[in-house]
């Protein structure tokens, strides 16, 4: 595999615009900042990436699948739209065929606020997923804010800690090890390396994923309202220069 990164360095602000070249079983992946025109390319892999996630399934749980993954596109291209305008998106293109996406957030941009809802059209949500599907999503965003607001406290996280989120691969390109050489290429490309990088996940194999990239498991908990559905927190420690 050979990365080559091409990312704006006004985005990722600490990362030279450098090609690297890492071996890997003959593939050859360009590593290209989100901008606007990739947008709703990125919603779509994501879309059918998070159909099986275990908290859009509660969610959506009424819905079916056409409607779940119309559902996540439609949140997906505005949450995308704030990675772009944020310089936070990444995109792994083999050729022309994006294969894997993902979000890696400085510690002030790691959440919207109000405004940033509001402007990006959130205000619509009940009217384009549903009213019982848009309390659900309040109640997991509020749940999930929450426990690592207090986290981050008890573990002295700082609150520059880096943030990773929407970590994606196409299906069919899965176990190729694209992922982990993306996601550890940029991390190490980045200050995210010096600051530390937080997640959240809640599929048991991602934990495993995230182990091999020096992530540990700093909570557990479930999310009883969803019917015990489990979500773990995960946190790269800061690198000493």
């Amino acid at each position: 595999m050979v990365l080559h990164s091409r990312v704006n360095p006004s985005s990722l602000s600490t990362i030279m615009a450098i090609i690297a070249e890492v071996q890997a079983r003959e593939l050859t992946l360009t590593m290209i900042s989100l901008d606007p025109g990739m947008v709703k390319e990125a919603a779509n892999l994501a879309a059918l990436a998070f159909l099986d996630s275990p908290f859009y399934r509660w969610i959506f749980s009424q819905s079916n699948v056409e409607e779940v993954v119309s559902s996540l596109r439609w949140l997906f291209e505005r949450n995308f739209a704030s990675y772009a305008e944020k310089g936070a998106g990444v995109c792994a293109f083999n050729g022309g065929e994006m294969v894997s996406f993902f979000a890696l957030l400085e510690g002030k941009d790691s959440t919207l606020s109000l405004w940033d809802m509001m402007k990006l059209g959130f205000y619509a949500m009940p009217f384009a997923v549903g009213f019982g599907p848009t309390v659900r999503m309040l109640r997991v965003k509020g749940w999930v804010e929450e426990r690592l607001e207090k986290i981050m406290q008890d573990h002295g996280i700082r609150k520059d800690t880096w943030t990773l989120q929407r970590m994606v691969v196409k299906p069919g390109w899965q176990g190729k090890g694209l992922g982990t050489r993306c996601l550890a290429h940029m991390i190490e490309g980045t200050s995210a390396r010096s600051h530390g990088v937080i997640l959240t996940t809640q599929e048991e194999a991602n934990v495993r994923f995230y182990e091999r990239l020096g992530f540990e498991v700093v909570d557990d908990e479930v999310f009883e309202r969803g019917g015990q559905l489990r979500s773990w927190t995960m946190w790269r420690r800061p690198e000493v220069e």
